[in-house]
Parts: C-alpha cells; sequence; structure tokens
C-alpha cells in the first residue's frame, strides 16, 4: 500500500518534512521534477508507516508493489510530494531534512538532482548515493531507473503521457508517476545494497530489456571515469549503517567512546536492509568492515587497539561521486 502525501504550502511543507525528521527512518528515497531546469517538485519515498495518525493521504490501489520489496516496509510505502513550484526558498524543515547527514538521500541521477535544487534554492542536498553509479559498478549497462527496475523487479515506471508541466497543478497521473518514481529509487538502492558479486546480465535477458531511456534519469558519466566494482557499494554499505545507527540512541554523548559488540548489536537491529539473513558471524565482520570504511574517510574514529568507535567533529555531509 502506497499512502501517498500531497504538500502545495509551506505549512505542510513543514510538518511532513519535521514528520521525517522525527521518524526512525535513516534511508529515504529521493527524486525531483524539474521545469524549465528548476525544481518544481521533490517526492521523498519512505519504507514504513511514518504518520499513522494523519489521514490526510490518497491512495491508488493501481499502483503496483513488487512482492519482493514488501520485506521492506511492512506492507506501507509513506511517499511524499513537496509540491515546490510556488515557493520562492526552501522551508526550513526541508531545508533541515535535506542537509541532514543523518539521514541518506538515495536515487537514480540523484547526483544531477542536487545541482538543480541548490540552482533553484541555492541549497543541495547532503548525505545522497546515486542508484546508478551503485549499478555500473556492479556491472550494469543499462542504469536509467526503468532499467534498473525493469532488470531488478521487472517492473517499470509509470508510462508519461505527453509532456509534464510541474508548475501547475499535479494531476492525479502525474501524483501516480511522480510517487512510483520515488518508490522506485528506493528500492531499487535497496535491491542493489544486497549484492555481494558484480551483476551479469544473461544473453536472454539482454534481449527483453529496453534501451535506456533518454530522460532526466539517464545521467551522462565522464568515459574517462573509473569507479571501483568494489569501493563504490562498500562505502555506501557503509555510509548506509552509520546513517542507521545514528538514529539509534548508540551516539547520544558524542564524547564517550561505544564498544564494538554495543555498535554491532545495535546495527544488526537496525540495519535490516543490509543484515537481514546473515549470521552473527558475517554480521560481525560485515560491521568491522565498514567501520574500516568509515574511519578511512574520517567520518568516525575507530581505535582497533581498544576496539573502541566515536564520532568525529569534523563530520561533515557526503556526496558519494566517482573517483577522478
Amino acid at each position: 500500500m502506497f499512502k501517498i502525501f500531497i504538500s502545495t504550502d509551506i505549512n505542510t511543507c513543514e510538518k511532513y518534512c519535521e514528520d521525517i525528521l522525527n521518524s526512525d527512518y535513516s534511508i529515504i528515497g529521493l527524486d525531483c521534477e524539474y521545469t524549465n531546469n528548476l525544481c518544481s517538485l521533490i517526492q521523498i519515498c519512505i519504507a514504513g508507516d511514518t504518520s499513522k495518525k494523519d489521514t490526510s493521504y490518497v491512495v491508488y490501489p493501481d499502483l503496483y508493489i513488487a512482492p519482493s520489496t514488501i520485506q521492506y516496509c511492512d506492507g506501507i510505502y509513506s511517499i511524499y510530494l513537496l509540491h515546490l513550484a510556488k515557493i520562492s526558498s526552501l522551508p526550513t524543515s526541508l531545508n533541515k531534512l535535506l542537509k541532514s547527514v543523518d539521514i541518506v538521500k538515495v536515487g537514480c541521477g540523484i547526483i544531477n538532482d542536487s545541482y538543480v535544487v541548490e540552482k533553484t534554492f541555492n541549497q543541495g542536498i547532503s548525505a545522497i548515493i546515486d542508484n546508478q553509479l551503485i549499478a555500473k559498478s556492479l556491472g550494469h549497462v543499462h542504469i536509467s531507473m526503468n532499467d534498473l527496475a525493469f532488470s531488478l523487479f521487472s517492473i517499470k515506471k509509470v508510462k508519461q503521457k505527453g509532456l509534464f508541466d510541474w508548475n501547475m497543478t499535479l494531476t492525479e497521473h502525474m501524483i501516480k508517476y511522480s510517487a512510483y518514481d520515488a518508490y522506485l529509487s528506493l528500492i531499487i538502492y535497496f535491491k542493489l545494497i544486497k549484492y555481494e558479486k558484480p551483476y551479469i546480465m544473461s544473453s536472454d535477458e539482454d534481449k527483453t530489456i529496453e534501451s535506456p531511456e533518454e530522460d532526466e534519469d539517464s545521467v551522462e558519466l565522464n568515459k574517462d571515469t573509473e569507479i571501483s566494482r568494489t569501493d563504490y557499494i562498500l562505502i555506501s554499505q557503509s555510509m548506509s549503517m552509520l546513517a542507521a545507527l545514528k538514529r539509534t540512541t548508540l551516539f547520544n554523548n558524542k564524547k564517550d567512546d561505544v564498544k564494538l559488540k554495543k555498535v554491532i548489536n545495535t546495527a544488526k537491529n537496525s540495519c535490516r536492509e543490509l543484515f537481514d539473513g546473515m549470521t552473527d558471524d558475517l554480521i560481525s565482520e560485515k560491521v568491522v568492515k565498514y567501520l574500516e570504511v568509515l574511519h578511512e574517510h574520517r567520518l568516525i574514529n575507530f581505535n582497533k587497539s581498544t576496539l573502541t568507535i566515536n564520532l568525529t567533529p569534523h563530520e561533515t555531509g557526503f556526496v558519494l561521486r566517482p573517483a577522478s
């Protein structure tokens, strides 16, 4: 089931973003729609029910949830459509959400979306991970949102009927189209992040998949860019774990060291998308590896001799880009 919340004014946008900030969710799917290369709509998807008492949502039963993605959300996805076309500056809580390093934003072409948001509102997006770069690092050839949705889940985007003017009042079809893009942004990430080996497309599958679409989701990667098949996925997993840990009480006192065993136990319970189905030994091994990566990128201090962890005072927002 999709609960779709739509805001068209500052006050409603503030409320919805506060709900997200105050929730326990550390990973959100994010997508943007543009008009004249300026951001008109920001879509956010969360795998769970964020506003159980709020009945101001709409439901479209014909929007299809892939059966294999129900495990991520216990049956409900909350989707927020923040229509910003008539707003000259970002609402305070939305600005806080976009800048937050505690909530990871994932999407297809989300680096491009951040550029457009910054151009429109003079404020970019922190803590972002681009699904297309993960997919490319895993060996996917076709990396548009539609191609990844089809190859991973055998589903496609809502078909666009003509050109949309995102500055106008949202029609039912525009709502379905944009909400589903946010959903795909999130579930594609959850699927890709679990891969342990490079993806290899079979010859039969290659015949069935469509050519990459020429739309805003198809990000152009520089031909001279080299992306490690292991580094990008590993960094993405590490950042996701850190965001989830920071939504718990683990680092309430940022000056205190936290024991590795406590970090492992907390990660096991709070990072379901990363560790479901793994043995305790494998989870411990993964957590240590992710902590090493975070230490290398100066987001935490990981003392291997005392097996303690604390946050670094200079932590900043991150944008994962291909290495140049």
